[in-house]
């Protein structure tokens, strides 16, 4: 991935464009557990699917969404987004039935 950046930023049509390019480190996962719980069925679900642990910020963003705080969840590409969103709306379902979301 390093090589094919620096090619993009050497390229004479997007090198003007080109501000800042950066590595950054990994970091070791952090993990947390929902404090308001899961969401019915979810965490069968997941496991299902491999996943057996939530992100520190999903869970986080899952309680702050439980207890009706307005969420924003900015965080790197494949953070696992899209499913603290998923479970919040999960969450609410089971609260009201007849919840909706719009996801853009």
């Amino acid at each position: 991935m390093r090589s094919f950046v620096e090619s993009l930023a050497r390229d004479k049509r997007l090198q003007p464009h080109v501000i800042y390019t950066g590595h950054a480190k990994a970091r070791e996962a952090r993990f947390g557990v929902p404090q308001s719980g899961w969401p019915a069925g979810s965490r069968e679900a997941l496991a299902a699917l491999g996943i057996k642990q939530l992100y520190r910020h999903q869970a986080q963003a899952l309680d702050a969404v439980t207890a009706g705080e307005n969420t924003l969840l900015a965080t790197p590409t494949a953070s696992g987004k899209t499913l603290a969103y998923l479970l919040a709306m999960l969450a609410r379902r089971a609260e009201n039935p007849n919840a909706r979301a719009i996801f853009l």
